[in-house]
């Protein structure tokens, strides 16, 4: 109840206005082609929140038109940063970058930022969105000169892309969401208290009374930190481009089609509005990705058959996690320990931020006495992940907790360690091991001693058949629903051809203030009514044991 009423008291912290973007007329936007009718469809995607996203993203672009089902034109929008898959992926001409530098913010500040998430939701989250508030103001106007030139009839945007949302809002301009993290729950309310934590990465099996009121503490942290850091810095950016802010902040997506990278069996099971459509995670199964590329997946290649048949712990931190050097450590001396041999891949500006490749060095000199230096192999340049994966010397897999890491380890069917560094990654993890299919580590509370424990206990014979029966499971139910690109491609064709009205349910249509309140109402009349009749039946039966049992009887007969 205290929840639901401080969710009521959220639309006092923002003020809505009319608004019209700086130097252009209000217009309202109506698309040439629209509801099935013929001619040629124009779909934008746009993507600011990362390399995986904007992968998969592209995935689904392509596979929209390689299924040919209907006549379309795509164009992408991205920021150059993010784009190495994405230029493999997508036709030449139908991609474009942004024109605010590299990245949204400058890689000295994403660093900072994702140490920040790294250590803490409830302090990196806020940080993350008030850092991607930066470039609103950019995206917005280059966006808008895009739409004014071209017309497109869908946009397909990622959630967190605050600026194509508030625009496409604005004008009227059809468009979908594209939901990546493969996990529930994350920046949705309503599932808070049956899901578990984004936050705090609670699994199915934490949810105890006191672990929901642990997740609701950290909802209640969380919560004005955004409005205070985050909700302000894009309210002056709006005003600077003329665009107006929101009473309800679910506004803008409360009543779209969601496209999420998410599948059933892998989720824990909780009701969904229709407009949430599940396409699975992304998977690349073209064989070719698992070939050596460059000269470092030739030389890693070379050291990984060098080793005994299931003797390797592939360790990976992605694009954007930050491991410390007590962290690789950690993590290093556990597998050493255990007996197997550690390949980390892991980026150099993170080692050179931290100052740490002499440490690494100095570590694998330290463990020199009792084993060979072949037991440790560090690759600062991008190696293939898959080709790694897939490898016969590949025995677990140690991850950060990145979506595309986790699927690509599953459809190897080797064992997962998700070492969650904040974010949706300790959701993820929390699901990994709900579900079997590996273990989740803390980073800032494990020692190499918990890292050696996980290691044995999942390559245990019996252990590790299950964990590959489990992964099977996952990668079937994952390609039914669509494995990503084919499922998203299939929810856009339905969107175009019919559009979405008819998936809103009526709840939906709501205000944010009607919804909350029918809430509190109803969880305080389960305080007044139905606790005090269920207090009273109880006592009842306690202390008028021939009513309960006539009562009985007449049930029976």
């Amino acid at each position: 109840a205290t929840l639901q009423l401080a969710l009521l008291l959220l639309p006092l912290f923002f003020h809505e206005g009319e608004g019209t973007l700086q130097g252009t007329p209000q217009l309202t936007y109506k698309p040439s082609v629209w509801n099935g009718t013929n001619g040629v469809k124009h779909v934008v995607f746009v993507s600011v929140a990362g390399f995986s996203p904007a992968t998969t993203l592209a995935a689904m672009a392509k596979k929209l038109i390689d299924r040919n089902n209907m006549d379309v034109k795509i164009d992408f929008f991205c920021y150059e940063q993010d784009s190495m898959e994405v230029r493999r992926i997508l036709p030449e001409g139908s991609l474009h970058y942004f024109d605010h530098g590299w990245g949204p913010y400058p890689d000295d500040l994403r660093d900072e930022v994702n140490e920040k998430v790294g250590r803490s939701n409830v302090e990196g989250l806020p940080a993350l969105a008030a850092s991607m508030a930066q470039s609103y103001a950019y995206e917005v106007s280059q966006l808008w000169r895009f739409i004014n030139k071209t017309s497109p009839d869908l946009f397909v945007i990622d959630i967190f892309t605050a600026s194509a949302v508030d625009l496409c809002a604005h004008l009227n301009v059809p468009y979908v969401l594209h939901y990546h993290p493969g996990s529930l729950g994350f920046g949705f309310v309503g599932d808070s208290l049956a899901s578990p934590s984004p936050i705090s990465g609670q699994g199915l099996k934490e949810l105890t009374f006191w672990g929901r009121l642990e997740k609701i503490w950290d909802t209640f942290r969380i919560i004005p930190k955004m409005i205070s850091g985050p909700a302000m810095d894009l309210s002056k950016q709006r005003a600077l481009v003329g665009l107006p802010d929101f009473v309800e902040p679910d506004k803008n997506i409360r009543n779209k089609v969601i496209i999420a990278n998410v599948v059933w069996g892998f989720e824990y099971s909780i009701p969904m509005s229709p407009l949430f459509r599940p396409v699975g995670m992304y998977v690349d199964k073209d064989p070719t990705k698992a070939y050596p590329k460059t000269r470092s997946d030739h030389q890693t290649l070379r050291w990984i058959r060098s080793t005994p048949r299931k003797k390797v712990v592939f360790v990976s931190f992605g694009t954007e996690a930050m491991p410390s050097e007590s962290h690789l450590q950690t993590i290093i001396k556990g597998i050493i320990d255990a007996g197997y041999r550690a390949l980390i891949a892991v980026r150099k500006r993170v080692m050179e931020h931290y100052h740490i490749t002499e440490s690494i060095l100095r570590l694998r000199a330290d463990t020199c006495g009792s084993y060979s230096k072949r037991d440790l192999r560090v690759e600062q340049n991008w190696v293939n992940s898959n080709m790694v994966l897939k490898s016969s010397g590949v025995a677990l897999f140690i991850t950060h907790g990145g979506i595309r890491s986790f699927t690509e380890a599953a459809y190897a069917h080797i064992p997962i360690i998700v070492w969650a560094y904040g974010a949706d990654r300790k959701s993820l993890g929390a699901r990994v091991r709900d579900r079997e299919l590996g273990s989740m580590l803390d980073p800032f509370t494990s020692n190499s001693g918990d890292v050696k424990k996980a290691i044995l206990e999942l390559l245990e014979p019996q252990r590790r058949r299950e964990i590959v029966s489990n992964l099977r499971t996952f990668c079937k139910l994952n390609d039914v629903a669509g494995a990503g690109s084919a499922g998203g491609a299939r929810v856009i064709e339905e969107v175009l051809e019919f559009g979405y009205q008819h998936l809103i349910p009526i709840f939906n249509n709501m205000s944010f203030i009607e919804r909350n309140a029918l809430d509190a109402l109803f969880v305080v009349f389960l305080l007044t009514v139905l606790l005090p009749m269920g207090i009273i039946s109880f006592g009842i039966q306690m202390f008028c044991p021939r009513c309960c049992k006539c009562g009985k009887k007449r049930k029976l007969s």
